[in-house]
């Protein structure tokens, strides 16, 4: 599912297969740097990744050995139908 605001400055794109996870797109100036377009990550799991620093501590661990070893780190997946993605490229092709 895709949904911009009234404005059309912001974007959201909810994964199809109901996970709940997703992307926020805003597009705007920032008033304090040089950044334009900010994407956020939405995660579903938020309180279930927040259960003790041992296990987030491993996490971060994890992330970095595969950084040190020159890895790409895949951490999810954001899976749009061709509409959506047909969607979502021309809104980002608008702005």
């Amino acid at each position: 599912m895709i949904l911009t605001n009234k404005k059309e400055n912001e974007l959201i794109i909810s994964c199809k297969c109901g996970c709940g996870d997703g992307l926020h797109l805003r597009i705007e100036q920032c008033p304090f740097d040089e950044s334009y377009a900010i994407m956020s990550y939405i995660n579903s799991n938020f309180y279930r990744d927040q259960n003790g620093a041992f296990r987030t501590l491993l996490m971060k661990i994890k992330k970095i050995w595969c950084i040190i070893r020159n890895k790409d780190y895949h951490y999810s997946d954001t899976i749009l139908s061709k509409d959506e993605f047909q969607e979502l490229k021309d809104y980002i092709c608008k702005h």
